[in-house]
């Protein structure tokens, strides 16, 4: 953490750290729990405008 010689400032920027660091853990966490539901299989409707696979 940087030291400016401002006890408030250095704070305040540790805390801005340790806020982005939690923010960054729950992107990932919520992108892990994404990232398998995308390699299944899409399912197809009746309605898909879309050939089905294969």
């Amino acid at each position: 953490m940087p030291n400016t010689g401002n006890a408030r400032l250095d704070a305040a920027v540790g805390d801005v750290a340790a806020a982005f660091a939690e923010w960054i853990g729950s992107v990932e966490a919520v992108s892990a729990e994404i990232r398998p539901r995308r390699s299944l299989p899409r399912a197809v409707t009746p309605t898909d405008p879309r050939p089905p696979p294969g």
